[in-house]
């Protein structure tokens, strides 16, 4: 068992250090020269600070800090912007939340991604649970558009919209623009749709920046496993531990799976409801008498966990995952011939681990590894209990 979890973390790491995907794109330097380049594209979550890049597909990687760079962008997938802005970091927790209405600026140098670019255009700034809008018309300074929550002296929540006032005062149009904004949420969807009905109602070409949406973010798997599993119950006395090796047994069960949007998509939480059974019979040899042994073991499982993806091209990739089980398993017990001793069985939580394979998005075969180090309650000193699988998917949602 070591030695095959020991081999899945070699597996795994070598295929980390693989997963390095540069993708076409540019830089705009200090002297205002564009550089083509290949951008390492790490699909950020948070604005980033610097990039990895290589002069061509076979050089060596270098990395670029926000102070050397103006710009810099991956062939019609993002772009982002260096700007000097005065940004409000103020909290939207309750506990951390200010008492004043107005934002607190501080001057930050920092990369803006663009979301609609045009006569208007609409940047963005994310930072952990930090998430704020920028905007200019026409190259003028670029300013952050203010929302910011404050709570009152009797602990009360409030907002400042501050946000549509700006907007009414510096994206005015012939069309109905100010009803739509008057009602609109400081949110990128509904934004950038103000953003872009500005820029057509004025003439002028408008460019969006947005992530693929051919990528459902949930998705439900059935799956339908194979599971070779072994049980040692120590603790019986010396001459009646009990032993089954190598059980084989089924189990069925529905997978959730939740991508994230980040990261070029590549990790997800997942929870999977399985069924699994076990039956097994076997003789305990004594030293005055041999009794037979009855296993039967009804479980749900019910994994929780995290997985990530490495694609090995446009149609296939593998994946880990680990993951967090609860166990419930009321109607299993084991038996022994004397009639006299009949044991339930208990399982505590534990940690599973996988390594798959997905072809196509719909199929998928997963190897599974999980011990369990209690089963019975009360009884015995000494228990083992795991099982490797090979887990078979498809993908019905």
């Amino acid at each position: 068992m070591k030695k095959t979890i020991t081999f899945l973390l070699l597996f795994f790491s070598l295929i980390t250090s693989g997963q390095i995907t540069f993708e076409k794109g540019y830089f705009i330097d200090e002297e205002d020269q564009q550089i083509n380049c290949w951008i390492k594209n790490l699909d950020w979550k948070n604005n980033p600070t610097q990039f990895k890049y290589k002069l061509s597909e076979n050089s060596s990687v270098e990395t670029l800090e926000i102070q050397s760079v103006k710009e810099f962008g991956i062939n019609n997938i993002s772009k982002y912007v260096r700007h000097l802005v005065n940004l409000d970091r103020s909290s939207e927790e309750m506990i951390d939340m200010s008492t004043k209405v107005q934002p607190i600026f501080k001057e930050e140098l920092l990369f803006l991604k663009v979301i609609v670019e045009g006569k208007a255009t609409l940047y963005q700034y994310i930072d952990q649970d930090l998430r704020r809008y920028f905007f200019n018309v026409d190259k003028s300074k670029v300013k952050q558009l203010i929302f910011k929550s404050y709570k009152t002296y009797e602990n009360q929540v409030k907002k400042n919209n501050q946000f549509r006032q700006q907007l009414t005062l510096n994206l005015k149009c012939k069309n109905d623009s100010d009803k739509k904004i008057s009602k609109a949420r400081y949110s990128e969807k509904e934004l950038a749709n103000i953003f872009k009905n500005f820029n057509v109602c004025n003439n002028s070409e408008s460019v969006s920046f947005k992530k693929d949406s051919k990528t459902k973010s949930f998705r439900i798997n059935a799956k339908l496993g194979v599971h070779l599993s072994t049980v040692a119950l120590e603790g019986f006395g010396s001459s009646r531990d009990v032993s089954f090796e190598n059980v084989i047994g089924g189990s069925i069960g529905i997978e959730g799976e939740y991508i994230l949007p980040f990261h070029k998509n590549k990790w997800a939480f997942f929870v999977e409801p399985t069924y699994k059974y076990l039956k097994e019979e076997n003789v305990i040899s004594g030293s005055v008498v041999s009794l037979d042994a009855k296993m039967v073991f009804h479980n749900i499982e019910i994994p929780v966990g995290i997985r990530h993806y490495f694609y090995l091209n446009q149609k296939s990739k593998v994946f880990i995952n680990t993951s967090f089980i609860f166990n419930y398993s009321n109607r299993s017990k084991l038996f022994l011939s004397d009639n006299l001793h009949i044991y339930e069985y208990i399982t505590r939580p534990s940690l599973g681990f996988g390594l798959g394979f997905n072809h196509l998005g719909k199929y998928n075969a997963e190897f599974r590894l999980n011990a369990n180090p209690e089963l019975l309650k009360g009884k015995p000193k000494n228990t083992r209990y795991q099982y490797m699988a090979v887990v078979f998917g498809y993908r019905i949602y």
